[in-house]
């Protein structure tokens, strides 16, 4: 039986973060790109062995998100980011999957980078980088 291959629309895709202790919508979001870190390994060979196997060490790397932003240098929410960067604070956070209602809550993420892009016959533009300060999983369903 074929698997049915069910695509997304990427519309709807948010960003928040905590700005008064409200969950406020960082807009202007260009793309959005999902860091969930890497399962950390160690390769176990001796010498007498003639393959190095993977062992799971059960640690989960870092993870984060990068963003590129039609920057506003007046909007509260992109003040309120560079700010977080500037002053190296964390703050809580979501992300929205699109129009499909899942929302991936960030307990504490801080900002890595902040970059500003003016060029010529384009809008201002910002690339953010956020690093998640405790781990986030996404939604499974067992299948049946």
């Amino acid at each position: 039986m074929p698997v049915e291959v069910i695509a997304h629309k990427s519309r709807g895709t948010k960003f928040k973060t905590t700005i008064a202790a409200t969950l406020t919508t960082v807009p202007g979001l260009k793309n959005l790109k999902l860091n969930m870190g890497e399962n950390k390994m160690v390769e176990i060979a001796d010498l007498d062995s003639v393959y190095e196997a993977p062992f799971d060490v059960d640690l989960t790397g870092a993870q984060g998100a990068t963003f590129d932003l039609i920057y506003d240098p007046l909007g509260a929410a992109h003040q309120d980011l560079a700010k977080q960067k500037n002053e190296r604070t964390t703050r809580a956070g979501s992300i929205t999957l699109g129009a499909t209602g899942v929302v991936l809550a960030i307990a504490a993420f801080s900002v890595k980078k902040f970059d500003v892009d003016a060029e010529v016959g384009n809008a201002l533009m910002a690339s953010v980088e956020v690093a998640f300060t405790e781990i986030i999983e996404l939604a499974e369903i067992d299948p049946v």
